[in-house]
């Protein structure tokens, strides 16, 4: 008997030495996910990333361009005015020559109203959107004839691809706000006084809703 039991407790202290020491190294789990933020912490870095990331502008809220003279013209002439009428025009365009008396009275009507107007001459640069010498010249008599002679500038540089790239027809006509921001859609084709004020009116009435 006392053999067994000289045998069997060093067997039972192991045995519970063993025991303590798996207990003590027990491992946690590993968790390397990271946990979700809450709902409003999620809503405060998505706002953080886009004031970071720079919106796109628009083809008339940034550019340089020269007037039938040769002069710089910046989306700086926008900024004294709620609306302003951009048509482009052509001078090859019967429409478009047909319509521009009555631009010219809009143009003196609503000048009060905040509003102005102003030709683009679409045809006015050669292939690389360069100024073309005998196009001006042509715009000129046209103006000159006309009498439409607010100001007129040609779609030189960056404007030549962002703007006339994308128009399918002359006259259209384009409102932008004073940031020049596009307003309503372009319209497309030539109109009569009447037609147009009611246009104008719209953006107008738009433009102060915002």
């Amino acid at each position: 008997m006392k053999s067994r039991t000289r045998y069997t407790m060093p067997l039972l202290l192991a045995m519970l030495l063993l025991s303590m020491t798996a207990c003590g190294t027990k491992e946690e789990p590993n968790n390397t996910q990271t946990p979700e933020p809450p709902p409003a912490v999620q809503e405060t870095q998505q706002e953080q990333e886009q004031e970071e990331t720079p919106q796109a502008k628009g083809p008339f809220e940034e550019f340089t361009v020269t007037d039938l003279d040769g002069n710089e013209v910046t989306q700086s002439i926008f900024e004294d005015y709620d609306l302003t009428v951009i048509n482009v025009w052509g001078t090859f365009c019967g429409p478009c020559i047909s319509e521009m008396p009555e631009l010219k009275e809009l143009s003196e009507e609503y000048a009060e109203k905040g509003v102005q107007i102003i030709g683009l001459v679409g045809d006015g640069v050669d292939q690389q959107g360069k100024p073309s010498d005998s196009a001006i010249a042509e715009a000129k008599k046209i103006i000159e004839k006309t009498g439409a002679d607010y100001l007129h500038i040609l779609p030189t540089g960056e404007m030549f691809y962002n703007v006339m790239g994308q128009i399918t027809g002359v006259p259209t006509t384009i409102f932008v706000d004073s940031e020049g921001k596009q307003v309503d859609v372009a319209y497309v084709g030539a109109r009569n006084k009447k037609a147009w004020s009611k246009l104008i009116d719209k953006a107008l009435e738009t433009i102060k809703a915002e």
